[in-house]
């Protein structure tokens, strides 16, 4: 008797592809958080000078804070799926075969 894996490595690459997904989220929002920290430093100096509201400056600031967040929370988001990649496990309960240099995964996707 043999045994199908199939159903195993399908969940296995679907894992890999979701971390892949997480990895490409994460590196968005630190690029959208670069350019968010030149907006208020930039912001900031012009609101010296009154050449910007108030407003416009807490706004800037506020996009800056609400993205380190975004960050955190994907950070989490790869650490949740790496977690259960490299543990073996689904959400169910079952196992998926874990594949060599999956551990060197997040290494490969810039992190």
């Amino acid at each position: 008797a043999s045994l199908d894996i199939s159903r195993f490595e399908a969940k296995r690459r679907e894992l890999v592809a979701d971390l892949a997904l997480k990895h490409a989220t994460k590196m968005e929002t630190e690029a959208r958080l670069t350019l968010a920290g030149i907006t208020v430093k930039r912001r900031k100096s012009l609101l010296k000078g009154k050449n910007v509201s108030a407003q416009r400056y807490d706004e800037a600031r506020d996009d800056e804070h609400a993205l380190r967040a975004t960050l955190q929370a994907d950070n989490a988001a790869i650490e949740r799926v790496a977690s259960r990649l490299l543990s073996g496990g689904d959400q169910a309960g079952s196992r998926v075969l874990i594949g060599p240099g999956i551990r060197d995964l997040p290494r490969r996707c810039g992190s």
